[in-house]
């Protein structure tokens, strides 16, 4: 039975296939495992690259990985930037009510003020 199935989707298949363009399948095939040629792009002087960079700002800081104070994580590393703190300096300059009044109480779930505090100190 299974044969017989197999028979008639064979026939099928080749109805419809009859009329392809065998030779364009082929070559569009071959085409694909040929080797390319890489464009060949100019590589830039490293003079014009540091002509186009623009100074940093002094005010620009650049952020410390906040996340990897215990108890910090993503939403609580959110509210921080969003409220200023970007440093492990800046966070531990901070009192213990005023990090409460950034992140709210669900700090305390993980860990107390104090510890992310001292922790920041540590890291600066």
């Amino acid at each position: 039975m299974g044969r017989l199935i197999l028979l008639i989707i064979g026939f099928v298949a080749g109805w419809f296939l009859k009329d392809s363009n065998w030779e364009e399948w082929m070559e569009k095939l071959k085409s694909y495992f040929e080797p390319q040629e890489a464009a060949k792009k100019p590589i830039p002087l490293l003079e014009e690259k540091e002509a186009k960079v623009a100074p940093a700002k002094v005010d620009e800081v650049s952020p410390d990985p906040l996340e990897k104070i215990k108890g910090i994580g993503p939403v609580i590393k959110t509210k921080l930037n969003e409220s200023g703190v970007l440093t492990f300096a800046q966070l531990a300059a901070l009192s213990p009510q005023e990090l409460e009044e950034i992140v709210g109480t669900g700090i305390k779930r993980f860990t107390d003020e104090e510890a992310i505090i001292a922790e920041a100190k540590k890291l600066m």
